[in-house]
């Protein structure tokens, strides 16, 4: 077809259809208006009806311009974006043809007015949308700010996200305007959520090219220096709130200190906060939730207690404490004890049975047998070797799920009467060819990182794969015949990926440490790599 390849051809087809979508609108909206009017002329046709700025008025429901009332410098098409996206009218074809016609070039530092009218169109909330939109029909958006024009219609590289590049900008930038009375900067709240994916399309780390781009654009636009630092750390930290609430153990205290080294003050906190809710809720359906702006919520406080002076302490959790009835009941018959109960939108299962090898991935696989997701898991042992495994499952299939059945097999499966390999080698040659990974411009990753510095007392092992049936129970068992105990896990699946993230221990080890030695992860790093591309 003449692309250069499939990013072009798909960036193409989204430009096309947003030029058909923006026609199409303004059509019906000006046959609304004839409908309104009953097919008469309206009184008021051709009438100002409103002015909303020096030598911008509104016109039969449509911003007008007049350009040698309206002090035409450099700051004109923004303010005429603002004041349309403010007053909530759309900008006439005339405005933006007169617009068109008479811009200059921006001066090598913005004016401040040009600075504060910018930050005014994206205070406007969702009308700023329609108002950037029509200002690049003429591409005068991208005339004013060159680097929007790499990413306009830019298709994202996961299916997790909905929108492209450019509209997610802007989608973050219009839910950014729900805390920007919560912050103390506003502004840089607004810029950061306007460019924390600027650097997306080029060769390279997004993050890091868009660090490049905002430290050209900040000056120029006629922030200062220390003002430029603050919108540069929000694009390089702007998944760090996220990945390390869904990734990381919140309950080691390791976890908001090295938060708290990244994002060195309360100011740069707040702001990275919001601009995580707005950047998620701006991705897709399963981007945002209620646990997962609890655990962020959770991480944030702790770090901010940090930023007060205020001394974080290991949550330790002992399993008599909050299992105490299940380990009596191992206890008094030797025979594995469960229960599930509702917790927010998700449930807990939870787990106890006299300890041996493997028994997490034993559970987990079980899960995968009766097709429940596993998004996170923590692991316990009592003083007299009892383990306690908390599995945390999505409330859909909890309501689905045949929960006697399930423990029947877990029984099963602990006792050694139920071969749970052969059961998963037969669910995936029943349903691997339905199970069909989310289309993606970008292959899916399989990546492992392995470090001893997320904890004091564990090892993390956070491994990127593609989705697939059974990954939890795979890694799981590659972890146990390594003799290694997974202390907790969290798993999440991003489009076509799958993050799975361990928290691990050697086994039998006492009196030194159960970190894994730096020496060894190369080659564990090969074997759980191995385990999920061996059939």
């Amino acid at each position: 077809m003449g692309f250069a390849d499939a990013d072009v051809l798909m960036a193409r087809v989204s430009e096309a259809a947003s030029a058909v979508d923006w026609a199409s609108e303004r059509f019906w909206w000006r046959v609304e208006r004839v409908i309104r009017a009953k097919g008469r002329r309206p009184a008021f046709a051709g009438r100002t009806v409103a002015t909303l700025a020096p030598g911008v008025t509104v016109v039969d429901d449509e911003v007008v311009v007049d350009v040698d009332q309206a002090e035409n410098d450099h700051s004109l098409i923004l303010r005429v974006a603002a004041a349309a996206a403010h007053a909530g009218y759309p900008i006439s074809r005339h405005a933006l043809l007169s617009l068109s016609g008479t811009a200059t070039d921006m001066p090598a530092v913005w004016p401040e007015r040009s600075k504060q009218a910018l930050v005014s169109l994206l205070g406007a909330g969702q009308q700023l949308v329609g108002s950037i939109d029509a200002l690049e029909r003429y591409d005068l958006f991208s005339r004013i700010l060159p680097e929007w024009r790499h990413v306009r219609s830019l298709p994202q590289r996961n299916a997790f996200h909905t929108f492209t590049v450019d509209r997610h900008l802007l989608q973050t930038v219009v839910n950014a305007n729900a805390f920007v009375r919560d912050v103390a900067r506003p502004d840089l709240l607004l810029m950061g959520a306007l460019l924390h994916d600027i650097g997306k399309g080029y060769p390279g780390d997004h993050t890091a090219v868009g660090m490049d781009i905002v430290d050209r654009v900040g000056p120029r636009l006629g922030f200062s220096v220390a003002d430029v630092g603050i919108v540069r750390s929000m694009v390089e930290h702007h998944l760090l709130l996220a990945e390390t609430a869904t990734r990381r153990d919140l309950a080691d205290p390791r976890t908001a200190e090295n938060v708290a080294a990244l994002v060195v003050d309360p100011l740069r906190l707040k702001l990275l906060r919001a601009l995580t809710e707005a950047d998620s809720l701006a991705t897709g359906p399963s981007a945002w939730s209620p646990w997962k702006c609890s655990l962020i919520d959770e991480l944030t406080e702790s770090v901010d207690a940090l930023f007060a002076g205020v001394a974080q302490e290991t949550r330790t959790v002992l399993p008599d404490d909050r299992f105490g009835d299940l380990l009596e009941g191992v206890r008094a018959d030797g025979q594995l004890h469960a229960r599930h109960e509702r917790s927010g939108d998700f449930d807990l299962w939870v787990v106890a049975t006299p300890d041996q090898r493997g028994l997490f991935a034993k559970i987990a696989g079980t899960f995968a047998v009766h097709g429940i997701d596993v998004i996170g898991a923590e692991a316990w042992t009592s003083a007299d070797g009892i383990a306690v495994d908390q599995f945390q499952v999505p409330h859909s299939n909890a309501v689905s799920t045949d929960w006697g059945r399930l423990e029947h097999d877990l029984r099963g499966v602990v006792t050694g009467t139920v071969d749970i390999a052969t059961k998963l080698a037969q669910r995936i040659r029943t349903y691997g060819r339905a199970h069909r990974r989310a289309l993606a411009a970008s292959p899916p990753r399989l990546e492992v990182l392995i470090s001893n510095d997320a904890s004091e007392s564990t090892t993390m092992i956070d491994v990127r794969a593609p989705d697939a049936i059974a990954v939890l129970y795979r890694l799981a068992s590659s972890l146990a015949a390594q003799g290694l105990d997974i202390r907790s896990a969290k798993v999440a699946t991003l489009g076509h990926e799958v993050v799975d993230v361990f928290y691990v221990q050697r086994s039998g080890r006492t009196g030194t440490s159960r970190q894994i030695p730096a020496r060894d992860h190369d080659a564990l790093r090969d074997e759980l790599k191995l385990s999920l591309t061996v059939e």
